[in-house]
């Protein structure tokens, strides 16, 4: 029986205590809890404090009491366009704002080498452009007119059929002017339009059909 007595105290006294860790509990979230008008009122203060430094509101991160009387304020700022974060204490009963120094921050889609690697993405494609388009123009210009090295380019007429026809200009519609026949030599004046080649004594004639011994240079 004094056993089952000495239980129910130790009951009652546990059951107390619980009770009383769950008032003061309560107690201290009640004592943090920001009201709607201290909140706003540290908002504005922090923003304006923020501002008063030069920098523009980006964005209220988080607001949360320190206690009865104090809020801490987290904003995302911005100046120069660099990204800041600053914590910002307020009190309201002498309504004063404290500041710790901003932060500098980087937005989750920018990376710093961004600006470094961008010139390069663009501008790499733009130089591969002009580079080929360089070598076209120059291309085109050696394949119209080359010069050869000595005063005479000697070559001769090679042909499956027993010879060719020598034209007025360096088309194939051009007047026909003569012929030459297989493996005939001929003296060239170096000048070259497309695939034709023109002769030392005038005429033009088809550059596939004549073999050279003399080195040309662009």
């Amino acid at each position: 029986m004094k056993n089952f007595k000495r239980s129910i105290q130790l009951f009652s006294a546990t059951a107390a205590l619980v009770a009383m860790t769950v008032v003061s509990t309560s107690t201290m979230v009640q004592a943090q809890a920001i009201t709607p008008e201290l909140e706003a009122q540290a908002e504005e203060a922090c923003i304006n404090k923020a501002r008063a430094d030069g920098f523009e509101l980006s964005e209220v991160v988080d607001i949360a009491a320190v206690d009865a009387d104090t809020v801490n304020v987290v904003l995302n700022l911005t100046r120069d366009g660099q990204l800041f974060k600053l914590t910002c204490g307020y009190t309201a009963s002498n309504q004063t704002v404290t500041t710790t120094n901003a932060s500098r921050t980087y937005a989750p889609w920018i990376n710093p080498w961004l600006g470094i690697l961008l010139p390069l993405l663009v501008g790499l494609p733009l130089l591969l452009w002009w580079a080929a388009g360089r070598r076209e123009d120059r291309d085109r210009v050696v394949t119209r007119e080359r010069t050869y090295i000595g005063e005479r380019s000697e070559a001769i007429v090679r042909t499956s059929a027993d010879g060719i026809n020598v034209h007025a200009g360096p088309t194939s519609t051009s007047r026909v002017t003569g012929n030459l026949r297989n493996g005939q030599r001929i003296v060239l004046s170096g000048r070259y339009d497309n695939d034709w080649v023109e002769l030392e004594n005038g005429g033009w004639v088809p550059v596939r059909f004549v073999e050279t011994a003399t080195r040309y240079v662009n």
